[in-house]
């Protein structure tokens, strides 16, 4: 009877830890980065179309990865499809971590049996959203440098006429008509602005 009792709680324990990624997946609204998909497409299609069976082709995926979480999630994936379920429908435990599309493209790839074809076609699409993202973030570099430095230089001015003014126990001059002035003026200049460039490069990221 002791046995049993120290027993149950261990498999109870690890239960919940496997099920907890895909809360913490979904929870976060975590997704898989677009490069580590395109190279997870790449992998598991080659290997598929080498003729390596899926269970050992996940497991050799997980390995290669270096995103911790997409590691772990590929492993339970490749328990999952250990087990007997469907590649897409273990995909499908973890909310928006992948695609829609890579899940559903996945489905009908299992129906009809060309699962590698899907999964390199898939890797094509991505490496192009991949390229292009990479070839539009060098195109603005210079235009967004220009930015910051309108930005810095306009905060200096911003600093710099607030602290004539007090200085001589003036007005400060309101070069932009904001109401701006002194370094309470160019702090709030340069949170608005870089806020808005950052607020801008995590929508390019999503």
């Amino acid at each position: 009877m002791s046995q049993k009792r120290l027993h149950r709680p261990e498999r109870t324990e690890e239960f919940s830890m496997t099920g907890s990624l895909a809360e913490v997946a979904m929870l976060s609204h975590s997704r898989i980065p677009m490069k580590t998909l395109a190279v997870l497409c790449r992998s598991l299609g080659t290997m598929l179309h080498s003729g390596i069976d899926l269970k050992k082709a996940m497991d050799l995926a997980a390995r290669k990865t270096g995103d911790q979480l997409c590691r772990q999630i590929l492993t339970e994936i490749g328990d999952a499809v250990r087990d007997g379920r469907e590649m897409s429908e273990a995909m499908s435990d973890y909310g928006g971590y992948f695609p829609d599309m890579v899940i559903n493209m996945v489905a009908m790839a299992e129906q009809t049996g060309q699962l590698p074809e899907v999964l390199l076609r898939l890797a094509d699409h991505y490496e192009k959203n991949v390229e292009l993202r990479r070839t539009f973030l060098r195109s603005i570099a210079w235009p967004v440098f220009q930015l910051v430095a309108a930005i810095l230089v306009i905060a200096l001015l911003i600093l710099v006429l607030g602290v004539i003014a007090d200085a001589q126990g003036g007005e400060a001059l309101d070069v932009l008509g904001l109401g701006l002035a002194g370094p309470s003026g160019a702090v709030t200049w340069l949170v608005c602005n870089f806020g808005t460039i950052a607020a801008v490069f995590v929508l390019l990221q999503v």
